[in-house]
């Protein structure tokens, strides 16, 4: 099987084709980040970002997969996945995760 593969003018990945069928798209929002993204199934994943540009939620169609929750510094304070079941992080002085 022969792949290929579509950029747009920032060299980001737009399309990746197989035999002239659409395997995956993908679109991106005005600052760059991956906002939607379609596979061959025709499954739409959505991603959403805050003020900061960090990845807030990734939505499935119309579901919550999960929920991304940050500390002042930009690291991650925790992960909600959809089913409202939470992971926490911490991290030492020179912010590795612990």
């Amino acid at each position: 099987m022969r792949y290929s593969y579509a950029y747009d003018e920032m060299g980001r990945l737009t399309k990746k084709t197989a035999s002239g069928r659409t395997l995956l798209s993908l679109t991106y929002d005005r600052n760059g980040n991956l906002w939607r993204q379609r596979d061959v199934t025709g499954k739409l994943t959505e991603y959403r970002y805050n003020q900061n540009d960090e990845l807030k939620e990734v939505w499935d169609d119309k579901t919550l997969l999960c929920a991304y929750h940050y500390n002042e510094d930009g690291t991650i304070r925790s992960l909600q996945n959809g089913e409202s079941l939470y992971t926490e992080y911490a991290y030492d002085l020179d912010k590795n995760l612990t």
